[in-house]
Formats: C-alpha cells, structure tokens, sequence
C-alpha cells in the first residue's frame, strides 16, 4: 500500500473545495452590501440617463467587480480538477 497525496484524496472525495466556495461566496455578499447599503437605489436610473456621478459609477462598478468575482470563485470551487463538473 502507498499512502494518498491531498490531491488524491480530493478527487476520491469528489473535489470539493470548501474554502474557496465560502470565500467566493463572502466575496459575493460583500459586492451586493456595499450595492445595497450605499444608497444606490437610483444608481441604475442615473446610469441609464446619463447623469451619475462618478462616485455612483465607481461603487456601482466595485459591487459588480466583488459579485462577479464571487461568483467566479465559487463556480471554480465546484469543478474539479480537470475541468468537469
């Protein structure tokens, strides 16, 4: 008998990363906080018309950057290694 690396231990296991599915989704929470809690409820209105201000653009943008992330992430997490779902 020969003793298992963690990589194979993982793909016996099923490959699921825990780690980076609960970072990713911190990551996600925080981009929808900081969208949610900044008072952007007319940021989307503002942005259609033209008339945000940069400030509005860039918390808008860093929401969207920290989701998108978060999602990445998490949807990374639960491939394995070899790319199959």
């Amino acid at each position: 008998m020969r003793e298992l690396t963690v990589n194979e231990i993982d793909k016996v296991s099923g490959g699921l990363d825990a780690d980076g599915v609960s970072v990713g989704l911190g990551a996600l929470a925080l981009g929808v906080a900081i969208v949610a809690t900044a008072g952007l409820a007319t940021v989307p209105v503002s942005i259609v018309l033209g008339a945000a201000t940069i400030g509005e653009l860039g918390i808008a943008g860093a929401g969207l950057a920290l989701s998108g992330a978060g999602g990445f992430m998490i949807g990374d997490s639960l491939q394995d290694d070899d790319g199959k779902s």
